[in-house]
């Protein structure tokens, strides 16, 4: 599901993907997403009950352009709820309203680099 999410624009690989899981599982796709390709910058969207864990990836020339993961709380809450942090390689966080995936996933898709860059 996230490989089919991913599309490359610019010599980056970037996408989002909404996923039936909880924050730990999560964390272990993150680990093999990483691994996908060098350059990428990627949103997962895990549910826990009414609640959406998330991870924002940004590495390789992703990360050297300004594609920073921390900017991600900001893009998700209007959709999400919640908040979260991290560093510009990985950020996490849970937003209060799984229901709001699939707006956060289309705003995402309508501009990738707002979820990783300062509004």
């Amino acid at each position: 599901a996230v490989k089919a999410a991913l599309a490359v624009s610019d010599g980056l690989t970037l996408g989002a993907a909404a996923v039936e899981l909880d924050l730990a599982t999560l964390r272990e796709l993150a680990g093999r997403v990483k691994a996908l390709a060098p350059d990428l910058a990627v949103l997962l969207l895990g549910v826990e009950g009414d609640k959406a864990p998330w991870i924002a990836l940004a590495q390789g020339q992703a990360l050297a352009q300004g594609w920073d993961a921390r900017h991600a709380p900001a893009f998700l809450a209007p959709h999400l709820g919640g908040g979260g942090g991290g560093k510009p390689e990985l950020a996490q966080g849970q937003g209060q309203k799984a229901s709001g995936r699939s707006t956060a996933l289309a705003a995402f898709r309508a501009t990738p680099k707002a979820a990783f860059h300062k509004a």
